[in-house]
């Protein structure tokens, strides 16, 4: 949980200081992007960390409850779409709010079936309320007589 809190506070730094990520980015990243490669970052970042945020916390939570097969799932809407970024991604000029918002739509949509599924998990656990062996005792309450 505690990558969780940590990415937490740095999301409710983002959301409540909205920092202009562009500008930075534009002016210490090496001269060899275009000047547009971070444009459209401040708006996603944001959004993009809150799914960072929740993808973590719902991984401690599979973890904690020893659900391990609920996270491919997890895993696998940004890694399609982070892959699917790379196959179709000008490298000569890249667009990094492309990544970005892939990658936020992917958590979005792998976070929402990663928690269907764990109801549906939680629910197929359950215990029943199914009768009795019938072997366990019979109609009026007693038990069956002893094998000779």
């Amino acid at each position: 949980p505690l990558p969780a809190i940590v990415f937490g506070l740095a999301t409710l730094v983002l959301f409540v200081t909205r920092p202009n990520i562009e500008r930075y980015l534009n002016k210490h990243a090496p001269d060899n992007h275009m000047p547009d490669a971070f444009n459209g970052l401040n708006d996603v970042i944001p959004t993009f960390m809150f799914f960072v945020t929740t993808a973590l916390m719902l991984a401690g939570q599979f973890l904690r409850k020893r659900q391990y097969r609920l996270f491919l799932p997890l895993l696998f809407g940004p890694s399609i779409c982070v892959a699917g970024w790379f196959l179709t991604e000008n490298f000569a000029d890249p667009n990094w709010f492309h990544l970005f918002a892939l990658s936020t739509i992917g958590m979005l949509v792998s976070s929402m079936v990663s928690v269907v599924l764990s109801i549906l998990d939680a629910k197929a656990t359950e215990p029943s309320d199914a009768p009795k062996s019938p072997t366990s005792s019979f109609s009026n309450g007693t038990s069956p007589p002893a094998s000779r």
